[in-house]
């Protein structure tokens, strides 16, 4: 997808609908990882917020894979606990799954601006307490998805002690993570 058009849409919208208070940018699935990525790299999010004073937020919901702000992993038997992968998944950071070899729009904003702006981005996690099927036909099993867990569940609660580890509690007042029961 390209992050360029989804900036351009939300700049149109503030420009067209001066009593916008408001965004939410969302998605679902293959959506929720566009919304991840695109939370994480547009710089338009912040642009929009100082110049029109618009709040924009991130609903991330059941993706099969996300993007890493390191090269660290979940430790195996562990949920909360992250290493370098010792592996032969060589490109288990590139971009979709990490920042390494980035393509033009995130290469544009830069790995440190990333890491910088993701911490402080208004976004929710929503997680469905029953996808945890490890051979559903959508689910991403390739080796740099596998890394991140075993099934859309495990790999949200993964994610987000992930960014917990990496940002600390701070990170508590912008970002949530909730699990829809059933």
């Amino acid at each position: 997808p390209s992050y360029a058009v989804l900036d351009t849409v939300l700049l149109r919208l503030c420009q067209v609908c001066p009593n916008l208070e408001s965004i939410i940018v969302t998605g679902h699935s293959a959506g929720g990882q566009v919304a991840n990525r695109f939370a994480a790299t547009s710089p338009m999010i912040t642009i929009l917020g100082n110049q029109y004073n618009i709040r924009i937020k991130v609903l991330v919901a059941n993706p099969s894979s996300y993007v890493y702000l390191d090269n660290r992993r979940v430790k195996s038997g562990t949920t909360d606990q992250f290493e370098r992968p010792d592996n032969s998944c060589t490109g288990y950071n590139d971009w979709g799954y990490g920042l390494d070899e980035l393509y033009t729009y995130p290469a544009r904003v830069g790995i440190d601006s990333i890491i910088s702006m993701y911490g402080k981005r208004e976004v929710a996690y929503i997680l469905g307490e029953l996808d945890n099927d490890r051979s559903s036909s959508t689910l991403d099993v390739s080796c740099e998805a596998m890394l991140q867990g075993r099934f859309r569940l495990e790999r949200g609660a993964i994610y987000f002690n992930h960014l917990l580890d990496l940002y600390g509690d701070k990170l508590l007042d912008s970002q949530t993570i909730d699990t829809v029961p059933g």
